[in-house]
């Protein structure tokens, strides 16, 4: 990966990251404006984190999927029998 490639994908997961406060702090000022006592505050926040956290797993599932059969070597393909050609095999 290049440099700038790299950057870039710094950049992005900052952003990712300054996302995730930002959803979170906003979440917290509106249980607190409407008076959801702490312990409960605590609870939705565990379930939020619960929900990105499963998110993120599952994308990283899928993703690992993808690599596995993008780097699997292709399944060689077997020759039709000899059955299938009635008069011999074709020539190359």
């Amino acid at each position: 990966m290049s440099r700038a490639a790299r950057r870039q994908s710094e950049v992005v997961a900052a952003e990712v990251v300054a996302v995730l406060t930002e959803g979170m702090a906003t979440l917290q000022d509106i249980w607190e404006e409407i008076g959801i006592p702490e312990e409960q505050r605590l609870e939705r926040t565990r379930v939020a984190k619960k929900y990105i956290k499963e998110l993120l797993d599952e994308m990283v599932a899928e993703e690992e999927n993808l690599k596995e059969r993008l780097l699997k070597p292709p399944a060689a393909v077997p020759s039709p029998p000899m059955a299938m050609y009635p008069g011999g095999a074709p020539e190359h």
